[in-house]
């Protein structure tokens, strides 16, 4: 499906965020059923001083590393549930790899320990088509052929350390009618990924996106082959406002174009939420 040419048509800004009130920039979303008594959060920093107050540090047998994890946890598995109910399976864990070890879907990483991962200055997720590296402190996203993962790497001591993965394992298509986050894990924002496609193929296809976001920012939109995710078909960035916006995104293909994966990735250190992503024809 080769796209020859692209074209962004005008972003319109619904909403600016000073009329939208903090409950209702996160209306919708899921809350984690792991961690009921945490906020619907799309940043682990809010869940983090909740996390603490609940489970205080008592020295024996709740200590820092862990309610840190825990906040990336109540996160990545709100953002789950919110992916998971289009139809869709997005799997997640976080966990100190070392002791007690972690492991999610097609993803795993070597038991070893925090000094390690300090002397490598990160670590190796293994998977079937290949492994990719974390830096620590850091993130990083794993594009396989038929493999697509995340990984954040937030604190390695001399034999604790924390990481936090995700697995896209089955996509959600196209419409897109419910709210999904994007994780926000201490600054750290995770992409997500979406199969986009059409009934009847065209020669033209118009995808429509409607945004929330806390601040202005750059939206990476990258198209990829569904056979294989390695290969591009598109890649392009788009400036958002903050508050509730809207636009079009117009791909003209050589031949008739039937369906691709979108890869959409925010900026860090921001708060991100797709709204609605639909297709024309659909």
């Amino acid at each position: 499906m080769p796209i020859i040419r692209t074209e962004k048509r005008e972003i319109k800004l619904k909403r600016p965020l000073a009329e939208i009130s903090a409950a209702e920039f996160k209306r919708d979303l899921a809350q984690s059923p792991t961690f009921p008594w945490t906020p619907t959060s799309v940043s682990s920093e809010e869940t983090l001083s909740i996390i603490q107050s609940e489970a205080p540090v008592d020295g024996r047998e709740i200590v820092a590393w862990m309610q840190l994890s825990a906040s990336e946890a109540a996160v990545l598995d709100g953002c789950a549930e919110d992916y998971n109910r289009l139809g869709s399976i997005l799997s997640w864990a976080a966990n100190d790899p070392y002791i007690p070890g972690i492991r999610v879907g097609d993803l795993r990483v070597t038991s070893i320990n925090g000094a390690s991962v300090q002397r490598a200055r990160g670590c190796t997720i293994v998977t079937p088509r290949g492994n990719f590296n974390c830096p620590l402190p850091g993130k990083a996203t794993g594009i396989f052929s038929d493999i697509l993962a995340w990984a954040r790497l937030a604190w390695a001591g001399s034999v604790q350390w924390i990481l936090s993965l995700l697995q896209w394992r089955d996509l959600a298509s196209t419409p897109i009618d419910q709210r999904v986050r994007f994780a926000n894990l201490g600054g750290a924002v995770a992409p997500q990924f979406f199969n986009v496609s059409s009934m009847f193929p065209p020669p033209v296809m118009v995808m429509h996106f409607g945004f929330t976001s806390n601040r202005g920012q750059k939206v990476t939109l990258v198209g990829r082959s569904s056979g294989d995710y390695t290969k591009q078909i598109f890649s392009d960035a788009v400036d958002i406002p903050a508050g509730e916006s809207t636009f079009d995104y117009v791909l003209i293909g050589g031949l008739p174009i039937n369906s691709f994966v979108l890869h959409i990735q925010p900026e860090d250190n921001k708060a991100c939420i797709l709204d609605s992503l639909t297709v024309t024809p659909p």
